[in-house]
């Protein structure tokens, strides 16, 4: 009995640094400095990377009735490439619940390539999620709403400006569908579908040049060849999943608020 109360006091009053030290080798190389309060409401005034450099400031809260039963984790971090703020819970064993999740990254945070043969992706990404439930890290129910500003590539040394692009994704019993589209008559006309289930997954894409810009139709000819409309039609597949299922369709506006109209919320 002793030992139980012993336990329970160190867990209610547990520094927020120990905690930190003992997860550290789960954090991919993640170096936390500056940190203060206790496990249940604590901060970390410094966020580094494993090569040094600095990311930005974090600050969360959990309930202590997380020591009994699955209680929402509240994190805050912000960074001069990343933002985010969200909370997370973990309701059973390989399960995972997101809500109010915001995130906006500066995709040069990157430095190894995402992808190789289109190019290394550039410029601003906001994603906005108002509900998911991942089992094992495979979304089971989702709502994505997310916008691509500033949108480029950088393949074979030349950056290729593309414009921007919207795109809503849902997930229905495991079978998640996204829809692409660009706004504000950008540079690269784009409208595209895509399917991912735990069988495979499908790509139907449909882009077009708006201008005359030999940078571009330079690196769409990397994709496919163009039909007689100079459309590039970019078709991909794997495992059993069906391209004439996945038909692309306008996007409706995210209506994701700017970094500034973040800050006045």
């Amino acid at each position: 009995m002793l030992l139980l109360v012993l336990t329970l006091a160190l867990g209610w009053f547990f520094p927020a640094r120990w905690a930190l030290a003992w997860m550290s080798p789960r954090l991919q190389g993640l170096q936390f400095q500056d940190v203060h309060g206790l496990l249940w409401d604590g901060r970390a005034d410094r966020v580094l990377r494993a090569d040094g450099s600095v990311l930005g400031q974090v600050r969360w809260q959990v309930s202590r009735r997380a020591l009994f039963a699955a209680a929402p984790l509240q994190v805050n971090f912000t960074g001069p490439q990343l933002t985010f703020l969200g909370s997370m819970q973990v309701p059973r064993k390989g399960q995972v619940r997101l809500d109010n999740v915001s995130l906006h990254v500066d995709l040069a945070l990157w430095r190894s390539p995402v992808v190789s043969a289109p190019g290394i992706p550039l410029g601003k990404l906001w994603l906005a999620v108002d509900h998911a439930v991942l089992q094992d890290g495979w979304p089971l129910q989702l709502e994505l709403r997310a916008q691509w500003r500033d949108a480029a590539v950088l393949a074979r040394g030349t950056r290729v400006a593309l414009g921007a692009v919207d795109a809503h994704a849902i997930a229905r019993a495991g079978v998640v569908d996204i829809s692409l589209a660009d706004v504000d008559n950008g540079p690269l006309q784009v409208l595209g579908a895509m399917r991912l289930s735990p069988l495979g997954w499908g790509l139907n894409l449909q882009l077009h040049a708006r201008h005359a810009d030999p940078a571009l139709q330079q690196w769409l000819a990397t994709l496919g060849k163009a039909d007689a409309r100079g459309t590039v039609h970019v078709q991909r597949r794997m495992g059993l999943m069906s391209i004439a299922s996945i038909t692309p369709a306008p996007v409706a506006s995210s209506g994701l608020p700017t970094t500034t109209q973040r800050g006045k919320r």
